[in-house]
């Protein structure tokens, strides 16, 4: 048996039934997780909604962010389940809530050591894991849960993370995390981020279908189905919280409720139901103040130290008293599991509710603000310090904003708004702050805010927000109104934008958004092709053309680039040389662009377009010097194979960079061959850096006088280096630069 076909066969059964920590914790329901599961929706950067799937992530590495209840885990074993059945990958499904105890450690070494565990035969291969990463079979795919809950072991395990991508280019990585985790692999290091949108109305009656057709008797699911949507539909708050498939569950644990349906308050019935639904041995509030401390200690140390939290929590109890109430919690209630070397809550939010509880019970008025800066100061707890201060407010209208004002968390801010939590000027307020900080950058987390705002029981608020946003949109440069139009599409504000009146903005958003003639996409969009070694892709004549054997490709997308932030011919003439391009950033971004380029020259143009490069700018910097100069194109050329739509002209200059680089070639059989135009073995052999006079002359004329067609484009845009501005179409000597045609 090989090891692929012992890797399918013994992790055939992994994840394939369905559970649930809360309706049942512990138990394992007879149900096919595809018969359960909803696939979740999820918002790409710069390119829509997508469904989850296997074909999304396949190829890729992604980090799927979601809040609390979203639904993150079971997608993830839906994923496996789907690349499991793919011939063509590999997937291992790891739980990161195992590893704080361990760090530091060897990432590959763990790894392997649980690939192991679940399929024994891997011990017959040294490095079995690393053996398919690095051979030419299925692509194996590491899908990695519970990011946010590393802790202080974030950024360790990131680099190690980052450095098993580098050694391994074959690895397809899926970290599933909330928004606020530190150390998540960013979007500029090759990562996708995958943002969790909430159940629509369909999915979610969907979802009440399965769950209520596994849960209840037949003769009695008809009716408790139309009781629970005509709840939901009923009150607009508990519809929303419904959209989060763990919250849905959870309403329907608690079946009629008399309370208010805040996220809070079901979450606190929740433990309380499970806590004495089927015993009464205990005092209630007896056992909900030391379960509360026990979940408090974890919050605070990590699940890895449960000896000492005990300790800590009931250091006034003899450990005959602590093993009886640990064993009553786990054997009778299961909100308590056991995991190698202790125990922990089987979701998050029940250590979270319960740490929100105890913060909320031992905290005196005059300590607030301290414990308020303390929980804010580290993400790990803004969930418990979002719902310990919902009970407060339920408790103390108006506490919020007096306690929470000067925290500079914008993210965390926006999350109390969504709350419901404070009053309108507190909303608009906040409101305001988000708006700055989106018109300077796109700031860390805002993926929070974000999910929150989509999620959010209280359109009043949101309201507030979106019309803050919304009303000097059209007065943003094109980074700020896209870093814009993406955080209104992330949080479901429901509005549109009105589009930029600058004409610089104007001028950059029509042209990537394909609203001009080509001329105009293809001038305006060099100045995002600096993630982007030969972009447009398509037409591959134009691509070429940046393996011209001049400094002016690289000038004029420069001075693109200012152009479109606003600058005039004025202004352009005195503008500074474009910055030299380091050795190490061309190096890092070659690794991230070089699977996605790499075979795909023909075809690739669909997907990178200017408008994806537009939003990578966007949320990064416009202004930043560009990382891929003529040296990546030759790298990224040289390593390209030939597609047949475009004839033997890739070939011929893949072998002429390759002879460029010192890699050997075919270059003087390949210049044999017919040419759609006499230019290309001229180019070829003035990259090889074998030039003829004759060659040469060629070269300058064409350049000079151009063609018809997207080669005539590209050398008027790319190798001539005229510049698209608000004044018109200028020349680069118009604009004081002399620079030759051809090295």
């Amino acid at each position: 048996m090989t090891l692929e076909e012992a890797w399918r066969r013994r992790l055939s059964h992994h994840h394939a039934l369905w559970t649930s920590p809360l309706l049942m914790p512990g138990a394992v329901f007879e149900k096919p997780l595809e018969a359960i599961a909803i696939k979740l929706t999820v918002s790409v950067s710069g390119a829509g909604d997508e469904e989850l799937d296997a074909d999304l992530v396949r190829g890729r590495r992604s980090v799927l962010v979601g809040p609390a209840g979203s639904g993150k885990t079971t997608a993830l074993r839906l994923l496996f389940r789907e690349l499991l059945a793919d011939e063509r990958t590999l997937p291992l499904l790891l739980d990161l809530r195992s590893l704080p105890a361990r760090v530091p450690f060897e990432i590959d070494g763990w790894i392997e050591d649980l690939l192991v565990l679940s399929v024994p035969e891997a011990r017959e291969h040294t490095n079995a894991f690393r053996s398919v990463a690095l051979g030419d079979g299925p692509r194996p795919v590491l899908l990695l849960d519970g990011w946010d809950e590393l802790g202080d072991s974030a950024v360790r395990v990131r680099e190690l993370l980052l450095g098993l991508c580098q050694s391994w280019p074959r690895l397809d990585v899926v970290v599933a995390s909330r928004p606020v985790a530190r150390g998540l692999p960013r979007v500029d290091e090759g990562f996708q981020h995958l943002l969790v949108q909430p159940l629509g109305t369909e999915p979610v009656a969907e979802l009440i279908r399965r769950l209520v057709d596994l849960t209840f008797v037949p003769e009695a699911q008809d009716e408790a189905r139309t009781r629970f949507m005509s709840m939901l539909a009923a009150d607009p708050a508990a519809m929303q919280l419904a959209r989060r498939p763990l919250l849905l569950q959870i309403l329907l644990l608690m079946g009629d409720r008399s309370g208010p349906v805040r996220r809070d308050a079901v979450y606190r019935d929740c433990v309380t139901t499970l806590l004495f639904a089927r015993t009464l041995e205990n005092d209630p509030k007896a056992a909900l103040a030391r379960l509360g401390a026990l979940a408090w200690g974890l919050q605070l140390h990590g699940n890895g130290a449960w000896h000492r939290v005990l300790a800590e929590a009931f250091g006034d109890e003899s450990p005959v008293e602590r093993a009886r109430f640990v064993a009553w919690i786990v054997g009778t209630t299961g909100l308590i599991e056991p995991v190698d070397g202790g125990f922990r809550f089987p979701h998050p939010v029940l250590r979270e509710s319960l740490a929100a509880r105890h913060v909320q019970e031992t905290t005196q008025p005059a300590r607030r603000p301290a414990r308020v800066r303390a929980l804010a100061a580290d993400t790990r707890h803004w969930e418990v310090l979002r719902l310990w201060l919902a009970a407060l407010e339920a408790r103390e209208p108006g506490m919020t904003y007096e306690l929470v004002e000067q925290t500079e968390e914008i993210p965390l801010l926006v999350s109390l708004v969504a709350d419901g939590l404070g009053d309108e000027d507190m909303a608009r307020s906040i409101g305001e702050r988000l708006r700055d900080a989106l018109r300077e950058g796109w700031p860390p987390r805002i993926a929070a805010s974000a999910t929150a705002l989509a999620s959010s029981g209280h359109p009043g608020r949101v309201q507030v927000i979106a019309e803050l946003l919304v009303a000097e949109a059209e007065e943003l440069d094109w980074p700020a109104w896209l870093r814009l139009r993406e955080f209104v599409h992330d949080a479901d504000l429901g509005v549109e934008l009105p589009p930029p009146v600058r004409p610089e903005a104007r001028m950059v958003l029509d042209a990537i958004g394909g609203r001009v003639e080509l001329q105009g996409e293809l001038a305006v969009g060099r100045m995002l092709s600096a993630a982007s070694p030969l972009w447009p892709g398509t037409p591959w004549q134009a691509a070429l053309l940046w393996i011209w054997p001049s400094r002016r490709p690289m000038v004029s997308r420069w001075l693109q680039r200012l152009a479109g932030m606003g600058l005039t011919v004025a202004e352009l003439r005195s503008a500074p040389p474009p910055p030299e391009v380091d050795a190490r950033d061309r190096a890092f971004w070659l690794e991230r662009v070089r699977d996605e380029w790499t075979g795909r020259l023909d075809d690739h143009g669909t997907y990178v377009t200017a408008e994806h490069w537009a939003h990578v700018l966007a949320l990064t910097d416009p202004r930043a010097p560009a990382p891929l100069d003529r040296q990546a194109v030759l790298e990224i050329l040289a390593e390209t194979t030939t597609p047949h739509q475009a004839g033997g002209v890739v070939a011929l200059m893949r072998a002429a960079a390759r002879e460029a680089l010192g890699r050997g070639s075919q270059l003087d059989r390949l210049l044999a061959m017919d040419m759609p135009h006499s230019m290309w073995p001229a180019l070829a052999r003035a990259v090889a850096g074998r030039a003829t006079p004759p060659d040469r002359e060629l070269l300058v004329s064409v350049a000079s006088e151009g063609t018809d067609g997207p080669l005539g484009l590209g050398l008027r845009y790319i190798v001539r280096g005229d510049v698209w501005t608000v004044d018109g179409v200028v020349r680069l000597e118009d604009l004081g630069v002399e620079l030759p045609l051809l090295d």
